[in-house]
């Protein structure tokens, strides 16, 4: 098992405390917008925008693909 480094947990730290954020201001914002939008439209909005922001993680990591089988199935 590896040792773990103080920088590595810095970085746990601060990464569950941005997801203690994000949840917490999750029904602030869904209330804004969809008094902004309507439900449906603002949905689709917040899927896209999750959407890019998954694909722009998944392109920034260098890890071997998957093959295309894999994809398929």
């Amino acid at each position: 098992m590896r040792e773990t480094t103080p920088r590595q947990l810095l970085v746990t730290e601060f990464l569950l405390v941005a997801m203690a954020l994000i949840w917490g201001l999750n029904f602030a914002v869904m209330k804004y917008g969809t008094t902004m939008l309507e439900p449906l439209a603002f949905n689709g909005v917040r899927l896209t925008v999750g959407a890019i922001a998954l694909l722009a993680i998944v392109a920034g990591r260098h890890q071997r693909r998957m093959s295309w089988a894999d994809i398929r199935a």
